[in-house]
């Protein structure tokens, strides 16, 4: 019975895991988007090129992403 418990335990363990990374996953894509947006934005306002805009916005990506820490957390630049 013990063991039964503890492999149920575990199941769930494993579970919520899953549901708490896709829904970080999802959050972040979502910002993601959003970002992209105002990048576009501020790039017609400014006249800009759409080319020199996704730049931007890869630059900021990745700038994001080294940013990150292990916990999820963004460190400030």
């Amino acid at each position: 019975m013990n063991l039964k418990h503890y492999n149920w335990t575990k199941t769930i363990m494993a579970k919520v895991w899953i549901m708490d990374t896709c829904m970080y996953a999802a959050v972040e894509k979502q910002d993601l988007k959003e970002r992209r947006a105002a990048v576009m934005d501020e790039a017609a306002e400014a006249g800009r090129s759409i080319r020199n805009a996704r730049l931007s916005f890869a630059n900021y990506k990745t700038k994001m992403t080294s940013l990150r820490r292990p916990d999820g957390t963004v460190t400030a630049s």
